[in-house]
């Protein structure tokens, strides 16, 4: 998602709380993903440590991912960003 529009929308079609990450995804400490497959879901991605990490993977109203599904969406997305990486060093 590009605006905090898009956020809000997710969130009220999610019926979960995106809408109230704007803020940290203005400053640049969270990116949050709109995830269709395999499953319908709102992915968050959020520096702390001075890294990028996975935070939250939920389905509509909060629910929980499951657990091998999780693995698989947050490994591709960061298999994509290193592979985009690669390219732009190059």
């Amino acid at each position: 998602m590009t605006t905090p529009e898009e956020m809000i929308r997710e969130g009220l079609l999610q019926r979960n709380c995106v809408g109230s990450h704007v803020e940290s995804v203005v400053q640049g400490y969270e990116y949050v993903y709109r995830v269709e497959q395999p499953v319908r879901a709102t992915l968050s991605i959020v520096f702390r440590e001075g890294a990028w990490e996975a935070d939250d993977l939920l389905k509509a109203c909060n629910q929980p991912v499951d657990i091998g599904i999780r693995r698989a969406v947050v490994g591709a997305l960061f298999e994509t960003r290193r592979r985009r990486s690669a390219v732009t060093c190059n």
